[in-house]
């Protein structure tokens, strides 16, 4: 799958590509459809303390972002983790 960003290119992603990324790395980890913004990472897709360092793994290898444990330990839902990326990343709209 193509990272989030081809920083060579130039090209800058928008904040429904960053979202439609985030909500299928989710999905792959967790099997379950349905993910929003809203999702609680623990409560609804019930990620439990494995699945969220791979989702961590997998968000920094293609976004190409180093994510410190710290902010990724404050993500409660969905939208927490699309916001830090758009963040990191000077997420367009």
């Amino acid at each position: 799958m193509p990272p989030f960003i081809e920083r060579r290119d130039n090209m800058v992603i928008t904040r429904r590509n960053l979202v439609e990324r985030v909500l299928q790395v989710l999905k792959e980890i967790t099997g379950k459809e349905g993910i929003t913004l809203d999702s609680r990472l623990e409560e609804d897709l019930e990620l439990d303390s494995l699945d969220r360092v791979e989702a961590l793994l997998k968000l920094e290898e293609e976004s190409g972002l180093q994510i410190a444990d710290e902010a990724a330990e404050r993500w409660k839902t969905v939208g927490d983790v699309v916001a830090y990326l758009a963040s990191r990343l000077g997420g367009g709209e």
